[in-house]
């Protein structure tokens, strides 16, 4: 396997996985979500919803509403977005995306090329950061660059502990984990 695709499947797994996932769902330590009103939208747009999906979506959003992984600025237009029609909601989240300043995510570069480096003596440091920091400025984009960098940071301590034989795996597990 190829760190270029060692890279791209470790970044893509979790990054885009986790700032779709909590792009309607969670906070940061100043900004609130609304759970409730963000669930219930949700249910009103998708009509295969059930009551159980609320309750599910809600938890889910509590979980993650003190974490610190979304910025205020985005926290506050998706509370925004969230009163609009359902046809406009995808839309206004976009634009509230731009918003967002893109986050520090070296820590989480360094954990990854440091494990890659432990796991294979053929791979360099130097060109590991230098093909993620390509791939993460792709993907700076939307949503995934209103994450925080607390979210990286705790990536990247999770990430540190995955094993060589399974880290994809392992590294796909820790974003799980931390973010559910």
């Amino acid at each position: 396997m190829s760190l270029k695709s060692v890279l791209i499947a470790l970044s893509v797994l979790s990054i885009f996985g986790l700032a779709l996932w909590i792009s309607s769902c969670g906070s940061d330590e100043s900004a609130k979500i609304d759970c409730n009103k963000i669930c219930n939208k949700e249910k009103e747009c998708d009509s295969q919803m059930t009551d159980e999906d609320v309750k599910s979506c809600i938890s889910d959003c509590n979980k993650i509403s003190d974490s610190g992984y979304l910025q205020d600025s985005y926290i506050n237009a998706g509370n925004d977005c969230y009163g609009k029609s359902c046809s406009e909601i995808d839309t206004c989240m976009e634009k509230a995306s731009d918003g967002c300043k893109a986050p520090d995510y070296m820590p989480y570069i360094n954990a990854i090329c440091d494990k890659l480096v432990s796991c294979d003596s053929n791979i360099k440091k130097e060109d590991c950061v230098s093909e993620a920091k390509k791939s993460f400025e792709g993907e700076m984009s939307g949503s995934v660059k209103c994450l925080t960098d607390k979210a990286f940071t705790d990536s990247a301590n999770c990430v540190k502990n995955a094993k060589c034989e399974t880290l994809q795996d392992d590294a796909q597990k820790c974003m799980e984990d931390i973010f559910n």
